[in-house]
């Protein structure tokens, strides 16, 4: 099982998920059963999922997870929920807000809006320093990544 848009696999031994869109017959919410590491993502058994013509009801459905039990910095990793997020720095207060996400293997890069300017700021764990529901996430840049006001300093 693939991870959707480059997110971080989720599933474990007891989750609940639901499958959507539903079976008019069958399961409708599966427990995790047996979860292993395969090459091309993740190998996930369910409970009552025995055989493989049961499995198959399963091709091309979602499994969806409730946001209680995601990781809790599950929200760092998804691009549509950081996008517009306000983002404030330990030394220099408030910088601006992400205006797009670059996904690489090492990291990804938020594009932080600063005055008329872009921030290029590498999202690794060890530099963010809060983050939540509400704005502003707070980070602590990298001496060097920006020298001097934003260019429309007020």
């Amino acid at each position: 099982m693939a991870s959707r848009d480059g997110l971080p696999p989720v599933m474990r031994q007891g989750l609940s998920v639901r499958v959507v869109p539903p079976a008019l017959q069958g399961p409708r919410s599966l427990v995790v059963k047996t979860v292993s590491e395969s090459g091309s993502g993740e190998l996930v058994g369910f409970d009552g999922i025995e055989n493989l013509t049961e499995s198959r009801a399963l091709v091309g459905k979602t499994l969806l997870v409730a946001q209680k039990d995601l990781p809790h910095d599950f929200i760092l990793r998804d691009t549509e929920s950081l996008i517009g997020r306000s983002v404030a720095d330990v030394n220099l207060g408030e910088l601006g807000s992400i205006v797009a996400v670059s996904s690489s293997v090492a990291q990804d890069v938020w594009h932080i809006r600063y005055g008329e300017s872009e921030i290029l700021f590498p999202a690794a764990d060890e530099l963010i320093v809060e983050f939540g529901q509400t704005d502003p996430l707070v980070i602590r840049l990298p001496h060097g990544i920006i020298d001097k006001e934003p260019d429309n300093a007020h």
